[in-house]
């Protein structure tokens, strides 16, 4: 018996699979590279106030100026609602304030949001729209 240890020589296929494992990396790389900043999540506010003088409770939503759909926010009855994370839509805001029988949207200047502390006034119109839908006041609690 030969005690002689003898090396295997590196064949092509070990070369071979080295430079398949070297693209597979670069591919996967590109790909979270590419993915990365559209799965990104988008920013949030840490909280909005919504101050609601009117009679009615109305259910508000926003939009980006570069969307088409609004995002629902929640109802906001009369006196202040805080939405905690909300997501920020960028620097032109469309706020729609809606309550089954009449809808609003008003467009506002993300900059305006910040100078109120992060609080947006129900306007006064859509209680108006709402008045003028013949909706009767709530009951009072």
């Amino acid at each position: 018996m030969n005690d002689t240890l003898v090396m295997p020589h590196r064949s092509r296929i070990d070369r071979t699979d080295r430079v398949v494992a070297a693209v597979a990396v670069v591919v996967f790389a590109l790909i979270v590279g590419f993915f990365t900043p559209v799965l990104d999540t988008p920013a949030t506010i840490d909280h909005l106030t919504i101050k609601n003088n009117g009679t009615w409770p109305v259910t508000i939503s926003i939009a980006g100026s570069d969307t088409n759909g609004f995002l629902p926010l929640g109802v906001a009855s009369p006196g202040e609602t805080t939405i905690p994370d909300v997501i920020d839509p960028g620097v032109v805001w469309r706020v729609r304030f809606t309550d089954g029988d009449a809808a609003y949207t008003e467009r506002v200047n993300r900059s305006a949001v910040v100078a109120g502390q992060w609080t947006i006034s129900v306007p006064s119109k859509i209680q108006d729209l709402i008045t003028a839908a013949g909706v009767d006041p709530p009951a009072a609690q």
